[in-house]
């Protein structure tokens, strides 16, 4: 979502989370499958964060970022045809962690200490027809997701209200004491 500068100077409002998508290389050797012996496309989820004081709350603001990013991820695949898996390279134990409760794979190499992670396309189109991402929607019904945050109990922000946040961002943002992902 992008801000224009009269939004941003009328209207501050903090980030609550962000990611970004981006294409990357991985061998063929990196990933289960039979797939050509040389580079294969995928999508890399660059960065990811959720601001401290979002972690674990009912909203589950990562949850619904990783959600928007599978199915952007599987909507540029089919249009392209190229991606073969998302990949990810969590900082922390407790991110590792997170990815790996939506069945994202080792590769076999580690970044920082933590293990490069991978989720195929595959497996994204199984979830989706399985209906385990779009579900997520489903359970908030059809309003967006700041139409959601409006409606959500004011103690859940601290001092942050509803109606002081944006809606989830799907991009770079610069964010105080948030943890960064990859």
């Amino acid at each position: 979502m992008a801000l224009d500068d009269e939004m941003v100077d009328f209207h501050p409002t903090p980030i609550v989370g962000f990611y970004t998508l981006t294409s990357c290389t991985v061998a063929h050797t990196d990933i289960q499958g039979n797939y050509p012996h040389y580079p294969l496309p995928a999508f890399k989820l660059a960065w990811f964060g959720v601001h401290n004081e979002y972690q674990g709350t009912p909203m589950r603001v990562g949850e619904e970022l990783l959600v928007e990013a599978l199915l952007q991820s599987w909507e540029l695949f089919t249009h392209t045809q190229l991606g073969v898996a998302l990949v990810v390279d969590p900082l922390t134990q407790k991110s590792e962690d997170f990815f790996r409760k939506y069945d994202f794979q080792e590769i076999g190499r580690s970044f920082h200490g933590q293990e490069t992670l991978y989720l195929p396309m595959r497996k994204i189109r199984q979830m989706i027809e399985a209906d385990l991402l779009l579900g997520a929607e489903e359970k908030f019904g059809s309003r967006t997701k700041a139409e959601r945050w409006f409606d959500t109990p004011d103690s859940l922000f601290g001092d942050l209200s509803p109606r002081k946040m944006i809606d989830v961002v799907g991009g770079v943002g610069i964010l105080e004491d948030a943890i960064y992902e990859s």
